[in-house]
């Protein structure tokens, strides 16, 4: 029927063309009407004939597409690799989505949950003591009239300062996100530009011709705190993760809101962020969605906390005991009433409040699953789909400190200075060397969690001994189910091996790697462009490069020394790809290879982020990160293996040597500009070696190929 020709012309190749339907249509009528045997076979030959032609044309067009972006540097070409995601409908009846929705985002608990109801802490209960009254009457008077600190005072946002956010906002917006439920496109709004004479100086500027008017609408919707109901619909897309194909939970719900609510959102968030940075609302242990905070901290302080265990010893044990807690959709099972009464404790501004609240209020998510629909009104969670439910949750767990006071964690090499816990959004990470002390902290965190309405999944939560050996390990519970007790962990994309061992982050790094160099491959065959090796080596930087440099800054640090350019397995598959590319034996001579690609060796790439990273840290607005920064200059006389101590070995051999090696000694920025001509320059020694060397006196192949293929090197680089 229309139905299902319809469905086949949507899932159709993008090649499969007018001609090509045409000659199905031929060959099926034939079928249909019972031709001759030979008539239909010579019908079906030329429909795959016309099937073999047309998709041959249309890849030869997107490959002189691809090689006319390439050429012209369009930023378009890279969205030529990306392929599309087309979802598929679920097996799943309506009415079960139904009951899935409704028990996922309507708990019982959460709907029978009043004002009074929320279990609050002592903190919570605080209220000011005035002379000769009764400290324990006063908590019970706090607690009755359910009091309320008086919230902080911010400027509301001039007409100006709401235009410089929205256009900050657009030119981040994702021109290819989908609009959700809304009317309005993203490029529509991302695209609104004209070029104009800049009014102050010469030349031109590309200004956004609806930021004035969308500027005045958000100012209005601020004032007003209320927004139109169709902006708080958001479209819920069931994703496959694993497990029965009719199981709900076998689905990762993907939210997406209006393009108009996004950018809203978006510039509310904005606003939040800077009263939270000015009001130091957030712990410093809160690496996650926060200005000046990456992945990359985190993990560094959990390598330097493993070689500060293993060079003091505390206790006379080098054991680094640390539960990786993951909690189950922490997101959405957080009471809304128990969020605002939260935010009101952390002195919110009344505006901003106000704002969120009406956002929230009567908002809706709506399940498209092909043609079935299921619709529910959430009391729980903070907004799927939403840029300001990252820092909700931020704000809402931000007295999680109290579950390690009192409580020594992990030494540092500073005395007095313990890290206990670490937290990435919702990835929290509790730290000690003494089991008693993380065993403290566990049964606080269960009451905590119970407190704060989330749930503690002990299935996916683990725990590593880092620097152990021997069976004679203790045992962690939390709320009397033992955690399971692992070798290894992958830490937000790192993984972290008990024994510290740098060459087990690589190999884990290898993965994303060839899964990049398959990709591109792909690309090249399928487009084919396999005789154009400059287009292979383009997407191999591009592309490649980057895929196995995630966490290299922490982990690299052991391959960044000159004369290990070759010693990491990452390395390795870098120069496989290339000598593949190239089609030449995998005999031939590294450097050889690398200069005729263009490329550099990963070393190069390594200890620059590397570099880039210690510049951040020191203006990182974090405190934790700033002192275990200095923790780790003061051990790595004692730890070779330190990350201090690796960077500063590797430094040897360059011209600025000393120059580097004191700023890192005293804290103070390293010039990347110079510290990158200084790498090349080291890099390129092999070259300066047999520089004016007769190929025919030796037997070197550096030689022969310096001296008779290589293109001589820019000396102003």
């Amino acid at each position: 029927g229309p139905l299902r020709a319809s469905r086949r012309g949507a899932h159709s190749p993008p090649w499969f063309d007018a001609a090509c339907r045409e000659k199905r249509c031929v060959f099926m009528e034939d079928l249909r009407t019972g031709q001759p045997l030979h008539a239909r076979e010579f019908v079906r030959r030329q429909y795959k004939i016309q099937i073999r032609w047309s998709k041959r044309a249309y890849t030869q067009r997107q490959r002189d597409v691809f090689l006319g972006r390439l050429y012209s540097k369009d930023p378009d070409v890279h969205a030529m690799l990306r392929r599309s995601k087309r979802t598929q409908t679920t097996p799943v009846a309506q009415s079960v989505w139904e009951r899935y929705l409704k028990a996922h985002f309507q708990p019982r608990e959460a709907a029978q949950l009043v004002r009074g109801g929320v279990a609050l802490s002592a903190r919570d209960m605080a209220v000011p003591l005035g002379r000769g009254r009764d400290v324990e009457a006063l908590l019970r008077q706090g607690t009755q009239n359910n009091w309320m600190p008086e919230p902080d005072t911010v400027a509301l946002p001039s007409e100006e300062e709401m235009q410089g956010l929205v256009a900050k906002q657009i030119g981040k917006m994702n021109g290819r996100a989908s609009p959700g439920f809304d009317c309005v496109a993203a490029p529509f709004i991302k695209y609104a530009a004209v070029v104009r004479p800049r009014v102050n100086g010469r030349g031109t500027e590309r200004v956004n011709v609806l930021v004035p008017y969308i500027a005045r609408l958000f100012k209005l919707f601020y004032d007003k705190a209320r927004i139109p109901e169709c902006w708080k619909k958001a479209k819920l897309t069931p994703l496959y993760k694993k497990g029965p194909l009719i199981d709900p939970n076998s689905y990762r719900m993907l939210a997406v809101s209006g393009t108009m609510y996004r950018l809203y959102a978006n510039v509310i968030r904005s606003l939040v962020t800077d009263w939270c940075v000015a009001s130091n609302k957030i712990p410093d242990t809160q690496f996650g969605f926060y200005p000046g905070r990456n992945t990359l901290q985190p993990i560094y302080i959990l390598r330097h906390l493993q070689h500060a265990a293993r060079t003091i010893k505390p206790g006379r044990s080098s054991r680094l005991h640390t539960a990786f807690i993951d909690f189950k959709q922490a997101y959405d099972t957080i009471p809304r009433q128990a969020l605002w009464q939260h935010l009101q404790r952390t002195r919110m501004p009344t505006s901003f409040l106000s704002v969120i609240k009406n956002m929230y209020d009567a908002d809706e998510y709506i399940l498209k699953d092909g043609e079935k629909n299921a619709q529910v009104h959430p009391n729980t969670g903070v907004k799927q789909g939403c840029p300001l439910s990252p820092l909700l949750f931020s704000l809402y767990i931000n007295d999680i400190d109290e579950i390690a006071e009192g409580v020594q964690g992990a030494v540092t090499g500073t005395a007095e200075f313990y890290v206990t816990h670490m937290l990435y959004a919702d990835d929290l990470t509790l730290m000690a060397n003494d089991p008693v002390a993380l065993q403290t902290m566990l049964n606080r965190l269960h009451a905590y969690a119970q407190r704060k309405h989330l749930v503690i999944n002990t299935v996916k939560s683990e725990v590593v001994h880092f620097n152990s050996s021997g069976s004679d390990l203790p045992v962690f519970h939390i709320g009397g189910v033992p955690l399971a007790h692992k070798e290894s962990f992958r830490y937000l994309g790192m993984m972290f091996h008990k024994c510290m061992s740098m060459a087990k982050s690589s190999e884990h790094a290898t993965g994303p790697f060839m899964a990049s160099a398959f990709r591109v491959r792909q690309f090249v065959r399928e487009n084919f462009l396999a005789n154009r090796p400059y287009v292979s080596l383009w997407l191999g930087k591009t592309y490649v490069v980057p895929a196995g440099m995630y966490a290299g800054q922490v982990w690299g640090t052991e391959y960044i020394k000159g004369g290990k350019e070759f010693a990491s397995d990452l390395q390795v598959r870098h120069m496989s790809y290339l000598k593949s590319t190239l089609g030449v034996k995998r005999t031939t001579t590294n450097w050889a290879v690398l200069r005729e690609c263009g490329h550099e060796p990963l070393q190069f790439y390594w200890f620059r982020s590397v570099v880039k990273m210690y510049n951040s840290m020191l203006r990182s607005n974090s405190e934790t990160l700033r002192r275990v920064l200095k923790a780790d200059l003061n051990i790595h006389s004692r730890e070779p293996a330190c990350w201090t101590a690796q960077v500063l070995d590797a430094f040897q051999g360059l011209r600025r040597c000393d120059s580097f090696v004191q700023a890192l000694r005293q804290g103070t920025p390293i010039p990347i500009q110079e510290f990158t001509d200084d790498l090349r320059h080291r890099l390129r020694a092999v070259w300066r070696d047999v520089e004016g060397v007769n190929p025919r006196d030796t037997y070197s192949k550096l030689a022969t190929y310096q001296s008779l293929f290589a293109v001589p090197f820019d000396h102003n680089v």
